[in-house]
């Protein structure tokens, strides 16, 4: 059984496999709907196996049993949708952060209705700020909605909530707010049931509580059980009332009743200055979409006296290899048009579309006129994506369902920096400090001591050597007849050092691109990736092999599982042995893996890439005026220093 506590659902059409354990003496009415052999394994194949190819359509493959009388495995059929689901508590209870900035110190997050809000400091209970709202027109009721995290614009970043901890099926929170309600206002504090990081995606729940107006500050709070299988909570508020001149007391004397300090607006506004939301002591629940896709193959067989049926799913990467666009030439056109193009002709029926996140650094590059006549959609995605160097992932989330990831690889948080070499006292490109990047961007840290030794090697081949990249464009030619009729170009770079040292090795690309130094750039982008060092194989992060299997473990395994943002994950391989190639400390990427849930927990085999020639590059102002060309370490050259960061503060003050 899993020592983290990081477990597995399978879903096929919306329902839930069980884990096998079957009794098949109850009456049928309380049989589970399926039996997922979980001891027998579940894998799933996603990504890439070296960073000079565009990943494979992801793969899952699992058997199911049943019992001769009970069938149930009938209702699969080819198209069944397949969602592979990593589920885990993370603990802390009350402490965990489930709505940020809950003093509105940095910023409101409001979605207002009859109403208007802002941040200030004329009712402050704690810290230097607080939130307020008042009606625009006093005669309706006004409202204020409060997500937890940031909102973000439909179909885009379905991930940004995944640091928040969300509700699990049957808990139970607990909900707080601080409100100075002026008199004649009533105030009823709603729970909100966000199922996604949109304005859209909120369900209001009744109220927990209602409060009149004393022009003090009061605690409303109460708890909530939604019930749902998956959301985040915010909350809503709603302001009715408020006091007319025919309600103010008569005896009222400006500058004495009420306060000399009131203004117009003291009279309806409603001030906020502490929202908690509280997970259960227990713990809240975290999940990861590992998988999403369709049933492409069933297979049935004896098991004894039971049948057993082996299920292949592929996600919609592949189903997009299967639907054929374009029936006239297409203009030469930026890249991100072109692929909204594609996506739009490839979509069927009423099923949702998939959208694309696509990177802003190579939106805007020019496609070529090119006649499409009845081409698979995700060859002419991978075309253009190969054209900028791009990686094309297939990403997945539990909210928003599938969608494609365009990355630029060079834009990947460089994982070396520009440093001096204590052994040389050269300015050499070393192990990045982590501590210098943001936290969002720093490499996810793996300790050998948690990893089996026996499968991990370290290769240097030939496989990883490129001396020459040869990149082709095309021309915008017109043929005889005045139409387009692209001329293709190549372009060339080349390593004479390398060659003379490993002989001719060359990588060659085919682009949509329509200019020489875009392709120049695509080429050195290429080569620089292809310098010969050691790489590291069969790093395996299994539930089973964890010294401590804490919370740090879970965090881990849900980080390298998830379907959105593994692709190009920076990684850091820590207290490696010190023969190590790579050192001590090893940086890299992961590229894809063969990830199984076998016997209660999992496993998963990483394919990760060395950190060389990937990620920012530092900008010219950043090095140190004082250097000189001979305090660089010989042996580096121009194309060693593409995706290596600035050097640290400290190197630049010494």
């Amino acid at each position: 059984m899993s020592r983290t506590g990081v477990t597995i659902r399978v879903l096929v059409d919306g329902q839930q496999l069980d884990d096998g354990c079957l009794d098949w003496s109850a009456p049928p009415a309380q049989h589970l709907p399926y039996g997922l052999s979980a001891d027998e394994g579940l894998r799933i194949t996603w990504g890439r196996s070296s960073t000079m190819e565009q990943p494979a359509p992801s793969t899952c493959t699992f058997p199911v049993t049943d019992t001769p009388g009970n069938l149930y495995f009938r209702s699969f059929r080819i198209g069944s949708y397949v969602r592979v689901i990593a589920d885990a508590m993370i603990t802390g209870g009350a402490t965990l952060p489930a709505f940020n900035d809950p003093d509105f110190e940095a910023e409101l997050r409001a979605v207002t209705s009859n109403a208007t809000a802002g941040r200030g400091t004329r009712r402050v209970e704690t810290g230097s700020q607080a939130a307020w709202f008042q009606p625009i027109n006093a005669n309706a009721i006004s409202a204020v909605q409060l997500p937890p995290g940031t909102l973000q614009p439909p179909d885009s970043n379905p991930n940004a909530w995944d640091n928040l901890p969300h509700l699990g099926p049957g808990q139970t929170w607990q909900l707080q707010v601080r409100l100075w309600v002026p008199q004649g206002v009533s105030v009823a504090v709603r729970p909100l049931v966000y199922e996604g990081p949109y304005a859209d995606a909120a369900t209001a729940l009744p109220p927990i509580g209602t409060v009149a107006g004393a022009s003090g500050w009061v605690t409303v709070a109460g708890s909530v059980t939604p019930g749902v299988q998956m959301g985040w909570l915010g909350v809503q508020l709603e302001s009715s009332g408020g006091l007319t001149w025919e309600q103010a007391p008569a005896s009222w004397q400006w500058n004495t009743d009420p306060p000399s300090s009131y203004e117009w607006g003291d009279f309806i506004a409603v001030w906020i200055d502490r929202v908690q939301i509280l997970a259960p002591p227990e713990g809240a629940s975290v999940s990861q979409l590992v998988f999403g896709g369709r049933i492409t193959d069933l297979e049935a067989a004896a098991d004894g006296d039971s049948p057993i049926i082996n299920v292949t799913a592929t996600d919609f990467l592949g189903d997009l290899g299967n639907r054929f666009v374009g029936d006239e030439p297409w203009l030469k056109e930026r890249l991100d048009t072109r692929f909204k193009r594609v996506l739009s002709l490839a979509h069927a029926g009423d099923e949702p579309a998939i959208t694309a996140d696509i990177a802003s650094t190579v939106a805007a590059v020019m496609m070529t006129w090119e006649d499409v006549d009845h081409r698979a959609a995700s060859g002419l995605l991978t075309d253009m994506t190969t054209s900028v160097d791009g990686v094309l992932w297939s990403a997945t989330h539990l909210v928003s369902g599938p969608f494609i990831k365009l990355e630029d690889p060079g834009q990947r948080p460089s994982l070396y920096q520009l440093g001096i070499n204590p052994d040389t006292g050269k300015i050499d490109v070393l192990n990045i400090n982590t501590d210098s990047l943001p936290v969002n961007q720093r490499p996810l840290d793996i300790s050998a001591c948690d990893v089996l030794r026996d499968p991990v090697k370290f290769i240097l081949d030939v496989s990883d050597i490129a001396t020459r990249t040869t990149v082709s464009w095309q021309e915008q030619t017109l043929g005889d007849d005045g139409l387009p009729a692209p001329t293709e170009r190549t372009e060339a770079v080349i390593d004479s050092q390398a060659e003379n040292a490993y002989g001719t090795r060359n990588v060659s690309a085919q682009t949509l691109l329509t200019t020489a130094p875009e392709a120049t750039v695509v080429a050195e982008r290429m080569l620089a990736r292809s310098t010969g060092q050691w790489r590291m194989d069969g790093l395996r992060v299994a539930d089973a092999d964890f010294v401590t299997p804490d919370q740090a473990a879970v965090n881990l395994l849900l980080k390298l599982l998830d379907g959105v943002t593994r692709g190009g994950l920076p990684l850091r391989v820590t207290e490696l042995p010190a023969w190590s190639p790579m050192g001590e400390e090893a940086v890299c990427y992961l590229e894809g893996g063969e990830y199984s849930y076998v016997a209660g927990g999992w496993e998963l085999a990483l394919t990760v890439s060395r950190a060389t020639g990937l990620g920012a590059n530092a900008p010219w102002d950043s090095m140190k005026p004082a250097w000189r060309w001979d305090d660089w370490t010989p042996t580096v050259s121009w194309d060693d220093l593409r995706g290596v960061a600035a050097p640290a503060a400290a190197e630049l003050e010494e």
